[in-house]
């Protein structure tokens, strides 16, 4: 996780959150096909971050209600991974394999997806053994592709009024450089140095071809520049 988040909300609010558990993506996991699943919870808390703090993330609004989603990432299956660190989890039921959270402002119609990753004995877990040796540490894993496809998935369906999703540039458990390639892959782009972005669409209500919801691009300029990427 990036050493420094988004401030807390404030104390005197109670926050009201809402909960749930599904399948987000497929997995392979030590040669065992298992789906990933995502335990969730999603809490809605009030910010400000006033004239003196700076947020991290550029924003129009200053102070409003946002919400903070906070996922664990398992396989409802018990996969042959290595024994160290890689306890069941009583509550969850599985294997947990990763972490990830995200905030939404949807005043700025904005995501912040803070992070998304795997936990390290599970890197390199959906590889063949020798890719897995040349290749463990790589975020160029199929499964961590699918698991942040997944949860970006389930944002957006949470919160469809969302015209850009918004990272941090780096992730202190993968290389800079291993983890800007796979961010790219992702369809995002330099905001800043320490950000990316990915422009997204937001759905109308009506159908396209086939009878899949068509999505209208929403507007960014973060610095009168829009830009220019699709989320798949």
């Amino acid at each position: 996780m990036p050493e420094q988040e988004p401030p807390p909300a404030p104390t005197h609010a109670r926050p009201a959150s809402w909960r749930c558990d599904e399948d987000v993506a497929e997995g392979r996991f030590f040669g065992v096909q298992l789906p990933i699943r995502l335990k969730l919870r999603v809490t809605e808390q009030p910010y400000d971050y006033g004239a003196i703090i700076q947020p991290i993330v550029p924003l129009h609004h200053a102070a409003g209600v946002r919400s903070h989603v906070q996922a664990t990432p398992y396989v409802a299956e018990r996969a042959a991974a290595p024994a160290a660190g890689s306890a069941a989890n009583e509550q969850i039921n599985g294997r947990v394999i990763g972490h990830a959270q995200a905030w939404h402002y949807p005043h700025d119609r904005t995501l912040v997806l803070w992070e998304c990753f795997l936990e390290r004995e599970w890197q390199g877990a959906g590889c063949c053994a020798c890719d897995r040796r040349r290749r463990g540490g790589s975020p160029d894993d199929p499964n961590l592709h699918q698991l942040w496809r997944g949860f970006e998935r389930f944002l957006l369906r949470r919160f469809p009024l969302t015209d850009r999703i918004i990272t941090p540039a780096w992730e202190p458990v993968y290389d800079p450089g291993e983890w800007q390639a796979f961010l790219a892959a992702r369809r995002f782009r330099p905001l800043t140095e320490r950000l990316s972005i990915k422009e997204v669409t937001s759905t109308t209500g009506t159908t396209g071809p086939g009878g899949t919801p068509e999505r209208r691009r929403g507007a960014l300029r973060p610095s009168g520049a829009r830009v220019s990427a699709v989320l798949r």
